[in-house]
């Protein structure tokens, strides 16, 4: 959700004895692409199109927003997205039959490319459509993205009822068994996680798991992301043993992922991290967050959201072992993707906005001292 799946950050709170701050563990509840509810059908096509030249442009701009989004680049798909929503608006399209179904894509876009604080609009907007408002499986659908996108800003009490709903809507549009309530059970569940409600996660997350080996094969990603969110929970309610036991069942499944899924097996390396962290096996949790932070990147991109979650969990970390000028470094750029996407009174970007302003007193003290005092007259 995307994900997206976060993914996800986690509440801030003290860990590790006298530490000050604490690693932030996420979740990919779709591998990060939010895709979950129900399909939404392929292209639509308007019969006039061959007759009126602004209609063949809509058709060529929803067919090349889609050709996009099937090449994985979210972001170029997204701007394509904003040309067509702007294009059907301006010609009075919006009573079209496909027009929730576009703004949910746009929605979708928006949220995997990061762009968070655009992405709620369209996705609020279509479930205001007769369609969005009367047909089962699309107010499902929609319903799974503006949970997801909500979930990775950690509003997560305004995601769960969305996200409960959606549940119930998905098993009476598609059965109880269906992959596309697994994969809203799965993302309900993270939401549950985020707000401490470890054990009404766990259930949804081994109800999921049986539906993902069902209908993908005990060996697929889907598999390995799913088992990497159930580490996650597990880590949650301190159980820190059957959680790497998970984490050792996922990432092998996870290696082979390509593209936006490659965020899941970022969020395992991640999670090892924050176990071994709270071990004391600080440089071991080094290594496992660089190996989430170049997975996300690649993922992602470097400027993702999400990635500003394995940058502060790596500041923390390295300033744990005293090695504040890089801790710094990395924390500098988690604030300042955290300042573009998040609100100010957002608790990620509050408490990354303090690590920093605390490694930049502590890098800056050493200087201090070697300086001369003012009461003395530096030699000549």
């Amino acid at each position: 959700m995307y994900l997206v799946v976060m993914m996800a950050a986690l509440a801030l709170t003290a860990a590790c004895g006298k530490r000050e701050s604490s690693a932030e563990r996420g979740g990919t509840p779709t591998g990060g692409t939010a895709t979950g509810g129900t399909a939404t059908g392929g292209a639509a096509t308007l019969p006039q199109a061959a007759f009126d030249p602004v209609v063949a442009d809509i058709v060529a701009l929803r067919a090349e927003m889609e050709r996009l989004d099937r090449a994985e680049d979210s972001a170029a798909a997204a701007a394509v997205g904003e040309r067509l929503v702007a294009a059907l608006r301006a010609q009075k399209q919006t009573a079209d039959d496909t027009w929730p179904q576009t703004l949910q894509s746009y929605g979708r876009l928006l949220l995997m490319s990061g762009r968070w604080k655009d992405a709620e609009a369209p996705l609020r907007e279509a479930l205001t459509t007769p369609a969005g408002t009367n047909d089962p499986a699309l107010r499902s659908s929609v319903m799974f993205q503006l949970g997801s996108l909500l979930s990775e800003q950690r509003r997560n009490e305004e995601a769960i009822p969305i996200l409960e709903e959606s549940l119930a809507l998905s098993e009476k549009a598609h059965g109880a068994d269906s992959y596309a309530t697994s994969t809203s059970l799965e993302v309900l569940a993270s939401v549950y996680d985020y707000a401490g409600r470890y054990t009404d996660a766990e259930p949804l997350f081994r109800r999921s798991l049986v539906l993902t080996e069902k209908h993908n094969g005990a060996k697929s990603p889907e598999v390995g992301r799913v088992l990497m969110n159930l580490a996650l929970n597990l880590g949650f309610q301190k159980r820190d043993d059957d959680a790497l036991a998970m984490y050792k069942r996922a990432i092998p499944l996870l290696d082979e992922t390509k593209g936006y899924d490659r965020a899941a097996l970022a969020e395992a390396h991640g999670g090892i991290g924050a176990i071994q962290r709270e071990r004391d096996k600080l440089a071991l949790a080094e290594i496992s967050y660089r190996k989430a932070l170049a997975i996300r990147i690649e993922a992602l991109g470097p400027d993702h959201p999400s990635v500003a979650m394995d940058l502060h969990n790596l500041a923390i970390v390295l300033e744990d072992q005293n090695k504040l000028p890089e801790a710094l470094e990395h924390c500098a750029r988690s604030e300042t993707i955290r300042q573009q996407a998040l609100a100010p009174d957002h608790p990620y970007r509050m408490g990354t906005e303090e690590t920093c302003a605390r490694l930049r007193t502590a890098v800056a003290r050493p200087l201090q001292k070697s300086k001369p005092s003012k009461a003395l007259k530096t030699p000549k």
